[in-house]
């Protein structure tokens, strides 16, 4: 139960994340594709075939927000390298953002490999 809890209020604000990186988007003059063009890349987040498979779940959360953590870190550093503080600083604070998230699902796992 406290894995599907944090699921779905981490899912609610990935949501508010995307929009906040829209909204940014925006602002600089780009355009955000729409879903025609998305192209998942995270298998690990697929459903598992075994939907009591929380191990499979956790994992996957975390290599999701590795993936992000990774990704926000290479956008700060193009952000200080181009003198765009504002977007760097929205960067940075969706990066606390999945760090936590990391944390909470490291903490999960912890907890539920020992059984």
């Amino acid at each position: 139960e406290p894995v599907k809890q944090s699921l779905l209020a981490d899912g609610a604000e990935e949501i508010g994340h995307a929009q906040t990186i829209a909204k940014r988007v925006h602002v600089l003059g780009g355009s955000v594709p729409g879903s025609g063009a998305f192209q998942s890349a995270q298998h690990s987040l697929q459903p598992p075939s075994d939907p009591c498979d929380v191990l499979s779940v956790i994992r996957g959360v975390i290599e999701a927000e590795a993936g992000a953590c990774a990704q926000y870190k290479k956008i700060i550093a193009l952000c200080s390298e181009a003198n765009d503080p504002v977007t760097e600083d929205m960067c940075v604070t969706l990066l606390a953002d999945e760090e936590e998230h990391k944390r909470d699902f490291e903490g999960f796992l912890v907890e539920y490999e020992r059984g």
